[in-house]
């Protein structure tokens, strides 16, 4: 688990998201989204500001993602 807040004001509104992109992490406290992904492209958007020093590892989850989307498209063109 990372403890993180929403440092600028700019908002997602789950309502105005369209069907085809997905929430996938969102803060606890006021529910304000953080991450969303989409079904139709092999993209993701993260916005987060981490508490406390950031740390090797504060982002690695992200990453993963990253490099399994990389490699989802590198096997659907070969």
């Amino acid at each position: 688990m990372n403890i993180h807040y929403q440092s600028e004001s700019w908002i997602l509104e789950r309502e105005k998201i369209p069907s085809k992109i997905s929430v996938y992490t969102f803060i606890i406290f006021d529910d304000s989204i953080q991450g969303i992904e989409f079904f139709d492209s092999p993209a993701f958007s993260f916005q987060k500001g981490i508490l406390k020093q950031v740390g090797p590892h504060e982002l690695i989850s992200l990453f993963k993602n990253f490099k399994k989307l990389i490699k989802k498209i590198q096997k659907e063109m070969t």
